[in-house]
């Protein structure tokens, strides 16, 4: 005969009057075959007393005192289950203490074998003491007890998952699926379920079903399709694509470029178009088109595509004008496609929106560096700011030495560039721009030892072994007569490493040693062969001709100053 103890689960949560009426026919009509000790009344009341006390101390959690109360009224009925039940959750669940758990639930469980409530706390305990063999097998008896009751299910799937039996697991989630029907919760456990098992198509199938039974939903279709997409089945994304359509959605199109592109290995100008279909509508994040467009930006591709990667672009950037993202990638495109104007835009509205991202700052102001001719007005400006906004990335100084190179500001430069020299740590470049920057500018304001000096001590620096730097240091000492042979004799050892550099610094080292050049010789490309030019023809007494080479170095850079002073022309 079942207890009524198991009628009333859990106790707590009658109604008192009704909760006292059971009770009471509990205790004045127990018999000798539900396990019960007769009691006479006074007995009875007292027992009652101790039932209600142990109660009131678990609800006040006071869950001490509850035990000692309960363990007293077991001295008097020591075959109650529902009290065996109640210390049991209580040691388990509030002091933490699985071993005693146990042994209470074990009883309750062998007083009402038919109870499963007493059930499911015996094979809680065992999962708590990771007995999780016959936790397993426990959870299955108390599903076994009601069928149709989920609770145990859920949590039978879960334990057999973290001990490690994951297609048990997989057929107690099916069994749960026919009582509750097609869940995304449920799918979720068996897809991550499969893939633990490797079948990466099992769990795709799972996410099918989602699409299938909420036909109104279309982030199943999505979830199916980019699952099938990133496990390289780009056919089955297709398939479910065109199973499920999804109306008005650039996410179809957009799931349908990525499948094609990994089916093609790198697609076709139809694939791109389907992406160009795609990033018109807003349901695509900008995430997502970041994702498709990024790999895009860094190719060469013919004008016909570029064409379409530009009109995604152009749609990014006016669904989500706010996106720094869509701007970024805007000017990285055009950047690599020598658009500079459109760059700088794109690159200064990002940086509007999103001051902290260094390297648009960078890729702006390197745009800015090789527009030679161009005013550095701008250049050193922005400069300036990326300066303030990153005090202490010291590319950012070089940068500002650079404009003000430019703009023949050589007093400003020293200045700069001792504060930038100050916060270098293993930034070569910058260290080396910033280096050569302030030796011009000490050399361009009459300061020729402390150009030598900070030369040589420039060549001793481990980091600053490089030909180019070395060239530029012996280019400048040879220009400005600096008079060093250490830093000639350097620059002979890394000669043959630095073939442009060398022939520039050859011929200055030629016209050192009055020896006669040829006239096609020069290079008017840059400003420092435009210099040799000049250097040569003064030498020579030929004024006209250094004029001119002196006149193209100011065509290359016109908004230097300090060019036009080095000779007076006619």
């Amino acid at each position: 005969m079942i207890s009524i103890w198991a009628i009333i689960q859990p106790l707590e949560t009658l109604n008192k009057h009704l909760y006292i009426f059971l009770v009471s026919v509990i205790f004045w009509s127990c018999t000798q075959k539900q396990n019960t000790v007769a009691l006479n009344r006074e007995e009875s009341k007292a027992a009652n007393d101790l039932f209600f006390k142990g109660l009131s101390e678990k609800n006040a959690g006071n869950w001490e005192s509850s035990i000692q109360t309960f363990s007293q009224y077991l001295n008097a009925q020591p075959q109650s289950a529902a009290v065996h039940y109640e210390m049991s959750r209580i040691y388990r669940e509030q002091l933490n203490q699985p071993l005693s758990a146990i042994e209470h639930a074990e009883k309750a469980q062998q007083i009402d074998p038919a109870n499963k409530w007493y059930a499911l706390e015996y094979a809680r305990c065992l999962t708590a003491l990771e007995n999780g063999k016959a936790a397993i097998k426990m959870y299955e008896k108390t599903s076994n007890l009601d069928p149709t009751w989920t609770l145990p299910l859920y949590e039978w799937a879960e334990v057999c998952s973290f001990f490690g039996d994951t297609q048990k697991s997989i057929d107690v989630w099916n069994q749960l699926e026919k009582i509750t029907g097609v869940d995304p919760y449920i799918i979720g456990k068996k897809q991550f379920n499969y893939i633990e098992l490797d079948k990466p198509l099992a769990a795709g199938l799972e996410l099918e079903k989602l699409a299938a039974a909420f036909p109104g939903e279309k982030r199943w279709v999505i979830q199916a399709a980019e699952f099938y997409a990133n496990i390289n089945e780009p056919q089955k994304a297709q398939a479910v694509l065109e199973k499920y359509p999804i109306e008005n959605s650039g996410i179809s199109y957009y799931l349908q470029y990525k499948s094609r592109i990994k089916a093609h290995s790198g697609g076709t100008i139809e694939d791109l178009k389907l992406l160009e279909k795609a990033c018109q509508y807003e349901d695509v994040s900008i995430d997502q088109r970041v994702v498709a467009l990024a790999p895009l930006v860094y190719q060469k591709f013919p004008d016909d595509w570029l064409k379409i990667i530009e009109q995604c672009l152009i749609s990014t950037q006016r669904i989500f004008p706010n996106e720094a993202k869509a701007h970024s990638v805007a000017g990285d495109f055009y950047n690599y496609t020598n658009n500079l104007p459109k760059a700088i835009e794109c690159f200064n509205r990002t940086i509007e929106i999103y001051p902290a991202e260094s390297n648009v700052w960078k890729a702006l102001l390197e745009i800015y560096e090789y527009q030679f001719k161009e005013d550095p007005t701008d250049y050193l400006k922005r400069a300036q700011e990326a300066s303030l906004q990153f005090p202490f990335m010291p590319e950012f100084k070089a940068h500002e030495v650079v404009a003000l190179s430019r703009l023949g500001e050589y007093a400003s430069i020293i200045q700069e560039a001792t504060e930038g020299l100050g916060i270098v740590t293993d930034q070569v470049e910058a260290e080396a721009s910033l280096y050569i920057n302030k030796i011009q500018a000490l050399y361009a304001t009459g300061q020729k030892d402390a150009a030598v000096q900070l030369s040589k001590n420039v060549l001793q620096l481990p980091q600053m072994q490089n030909p180019i730097i070395v060239f530029h240091l012996a280019w400048m000492n040879e220009f400005f007569e600096g008079n060093a042979t250490a830093i000639r004799d350097r620059f002979y050892n890394a000669q043959s490493a630095q073939k442009e550099g060398s022939q520039i610094t050859a011929q200055l080292i030629a016209i050192k040693k009055n020896e006669s050049i040829q006239a096609d010789a020069f290079q008017f490309e840059n400003w420092q062969g435009c210099l040799n030019a000049f250097y040569y023809y003064k030498k020579s007494n030929n004024a006209k001709s250094a004029c001119d080479a002196l006149q193209k170095a100011e065509e290359l850079m016109p908004y230097n100053p300090w060019i036009s002073t080095l000779f007076v022309c006619p």
